[in-house]
């Protein structure tokens, strides 16, 4: 595939952005669903406090129960923000994205200038705390949404909803000014206008296929399907003098 870049490099499962991989000169660092694939940590609101979620065996059954360990105060982790204090309802649930966070700390912190561009499923701070009280963990086996996270251990997908407050947090402490989240179809409207009025016109006006191009934007920007529920994160650092 054809591109304007002098160069395209793709980062793996697994592999590192530190060291001799590491980020250098001019750069555009994009991903897409990379931070909602990464692990997080489940918390639940019980008896007045605050409690990690582990999974134990349960060896009669022969099948993974979810269990409480015991409460916890402040912040679960270093460079985690403080679990509220304040009385929730009993049974509140919080997935919190702690590996996302750490993952775009480490790529802000590489030496390198440009655009960082992330699309992925994600929420408020806020939104977290108030509006998702089953939090926003969930499980996808064979193209199938579930609740039960402990199915099918090793052949199901686990995700949850990053924060985005925290992704931006972090690309403004590494000198990306100004980190902005939109939805997708914000996102597409206001930066690729040309582009999506161009693939509109040459779609229509070819008789092969015609219209094929634009259904499968507007799957991307249309509210009712990917353009509210997907949202974008941006932010840019000019190269250091």
């Amino acid at each position: 595939m054809t591109h304007p870049f002098a160069r395209a490099r793709t980062i793996r499962v697994g592999e590192s952005v530190a060291g001799n991989a590491a980020l250098t000169g001019k750069c555009v660092v994009f991903s897409n669903e990379l931070f909602d694939a990464q692990p997080f940590r489940r918390f639940v609101f019980r008896d007045g406090a605050w409690r990690e979620l582990g999974v134990a065996l349960n060896a009669r059954a022969g099948a993974l129960i979810e269990t409480e360990l015991p409460a916890i105060e402040g912040a679960p982790m270093r460079d985690a923000p403080p679990l509220p204090p304040a009385p929730m309802p009993g049974g509140w649930h919080l997935d919190l994205p702690l590996a996302a966070s750490a993952l775009v700390r480490e790529i802000a912190a590489q030496p390198w200038s440009g655009l960082f561009l992330a699309c992925d499923y994600g929420k408020s701070w806020r939104e977290l705390l108030e509006t998702t009280p089953a939090g926003t963990a969930r499980a996808y086996h064979r193209h199938t949404q579930s609740n039960d996270l402990l199915a099918h251990p090793g052949e199901q997908d686990l995700t949850c909803h990053i924060c985005w407050d925290w992704l931006a947090e972090a690309l403004a402490e590494n000198g990306f000014s100004p980190p902005r989240v939109e939805s997708q179809e914000a996102f597409f409207v206001r930066h690729a206008g040309k582009y999506l009025e161009n693939a509109f016109a040459e779609d229509a006006a070819c008789a092969a296929g015609a219209g094929s191009r634009k259904r499968s934007l507007m799957q991307l920007l249309h509210p009712a399907h990917m353009g509210q529920k997907f949202q974008a994160l941006h932010g840019f650092r000019a190269a250091r003098v």
